[in-house]
C-alpha cells in the first residue's frame, strides 16, 4: 500500500504498559518509547524457583488475574521498589520484599519476581513455553525491542466471533483508530509512521497465543478463538514496530506516514 509522506492514517486511541509479563497493566495518559520499546513495559517477569524459567500464561493462567503498576509519583524507570502488584486475595497492593511471598501463595509454587536488569546466578534463559530468552534482550517481551501496535478495527475481529473487543486480549501498547479503509496489516510492513513526536517502523505481524481466548477478570474463557484466528488470519493480529526515533506518545496523537529518512 502506497502512502504519501505526511498523510494522516489515524489517531492513537489508547496507550498501555504491562510492567510484568502475563499480568494486567496500566492505561497511560502518556508514555516514552525508545529503542528498547515502551519504557517500563514487560521489565519484570515471574520466574519459577525450581527450573529457573520465566512463567507465562501457558503454565500459569492465574497470572492474568494479577495486575502490575508503577507506584504513583515514581518514574517507572524499571526499579523494583517502584512496582506494586495487585493480588485478588489480598486487601491492598504488595511491593518490595513482600512480592515473592504473595506471588508464590497465589500460584501455589515457589516463584520470585525478576527484573530484566538483575544480575544473578539464577538469571532466566528460557520461557516456560520453550522460547530462549536472548541474553541482551532489554525486556521480557516475546519479541524484544518493539512497541506492539494494533488497529482499533482489528479488535472488531473479536466482536465478530462472539468475544469482547478488549485490548487485554492483545496486550497491545498502542491502539490506533484508523481513518478510512487503511488497515494495519502486512501491506504496511516496512513503513515508517510518525506517532506523537516519535517515529516507528512497522516491522512484523504479531503472532497470537492462548492469551486471546483464556479467561481474565471480566473476560470469560473463549476457547476456539485462537484456532479461528489461525484459520482466518494465519494467527496474526497487530504489528510489532521498531522505534526509529524516540519520543512521547499520548492518546489523541495523530499517526502519519513518515518518509524513509524520518
Amino acid at each position: 500500500m502506497t502512502l504519501a509522506t505526511g498523510r494522516r492514517i489515524g489517531t492513537v486511541r489508547s496507550v498501555h504498559r504491562y510492567p510484568a509479563k502475563s499480568m494486567a497493566g496500566e492505561v497511560l495518559t502518556s508514555a516514552r518509547i525508545d529503542a528498547a520499546g515502551l519504557v517500563g513495559d514487560r521489565a519484570f517477569a515471574v520466574v519459577d524457583a525450581r527450573d529457573g524459567r520465566v512463567v507465562s500464561v501457558d503454565s500459569a493462567p492465574e497470572l492474568l488475574f494479577l495486575a502490575a503498576r508503577y507506584r504513583p509519583g515514581t518514574s517507572g524507570a524499571d526499579r523494583r521498589h517502584d512496582l506494586e502488584i495487585l493480588v485478588p486475595s489480598l486487601p491492598g497492593p504488595v511491593s518490595g520484599d513482600d512480592v515473592d511471598e504473595a506471588l508464590s501463595a497465589w500460584l501455589g509454587r515457589a516463584v520470585h519476581l525478576f527484573h530484566r536488569d538483575d544480575v544473578s546466578a539464577d538469571r532466566p534463559t528460557f520461557f516456560d513455553y520453550g522460547f530462549e530468552l536472548s541474553a541482551d534482550a532489554p525486556t521480557f517481551g516475546d519479541v524484544p525491542r518493539v512497541v506492539h501496535v494494533v488497529g482499533g478495527t482489528a479488535l472488531d475481529w473479536f466482536t465478530a466471533h462472539g468475544s469482547e473487543a478488549d485490548t487485554r486480549r492483545t496486550r497491545a501498547n498502542l491502539v490506533v483508530d484508523l481513518d478510512g479503509p487503511t488497515v494495519l496489516d502486512e501491506e504496511l510492513l516496512g513503513r515508517r509512521l510518525h506517532v506523537g513526536d516519535a517515529v516507528i517502523t512497522l516491522d512484523e505481524p504479531t503472532e497470537r497465543c492462548r492469551l486471546v481466548e483464556v479467561a481474565q477478570p471480566g473476560l470469560p474463557d473463549r476457547t476456539g478463538l485462537l484456532d479461528a484466528l489461525k484459520r482466518e488470519l494465519a494467527g496474526n493480529l497487530g504489528i510489532y514496530a521498531r522505534v526509529a526515533t524516540a519520543g512521547t506518545v499520548r492518546p489523541g496523537d495523530e499517526v502519519r506516514a513518515a518518509g524513509a529518512d524520518a
